[in-house]
């Protein structure tokens, strides 16, 4: 229970201080296999890279993980409808049961989004191909290659 309530201060704590300089933040809910997950995005001023704080849906809530996401291009597709595409990380940890699960990521993502009012409102689908490692440390020790890691995200992004 001690894990689970330092992870949420945690989160408080990052959404609190970057919030605060941020030209862009939304809320995103996506899907990686067969587990559900909620995101808040955020881009804080003066950076290129794009944020998400995510934890899963279901009756395991200690995951937690951070992802950034750096635009290649963001580039008209039909008007008001744009492409994107670009490279990122993430990691994750997962602080509930008996085993302390890690997992570290590389990201390449693709994406449709669109800006509405102004620039004001943005609405994306994107997916992405996520590689990476997956250490456990405890009851189930173990060191797992991930190659087939596809998460999907649909969100909406205000633009201050």
């Amino acid at each position: 229970m001690n894990k689970k309530l330092i992870a949420v201060l945690v989160l408080l704590l990052a959404v609190s201080t970057v919030s605060v300089f941020a030209l862009g933040i939304g809320a995103q809910a996506g899907v990686v296999g067969n587990t559900a997950d909620l995101a808040l995005t955020i881009k804080p001023d003066g950076s290129d890279v794009i944020f998400a704080i995510n934890g899963n849906i279901g009756s395991d809530w200690g995951y937690i993980g951070i992802s950034g996401d750096k635009w290649v291009a963001n580039k008209s597709l039909a008007n008001p409808i744009n492409y994107f595409y670009g490279l990122g990380a993430a990691g994750g940890i997962n602080l509930g049961g008996n085993t302390l699960t890690v997992g570290v990521y590389g990201r390449a993502f693709i994406g449709l989004n669109c800006f509405l009012l102004d620039d004001f409102l943005e609405i994306y689908l994107q997916g992405a191909w996520q590689p990476g490692v997956v250490v456990a440390v405890g009851g189930d020790a173990r060191f797992d290659p991930v190659l087939y890691n596809f998460p999907v995200n649909l969100g909406v992004r205000f633009w201050l």
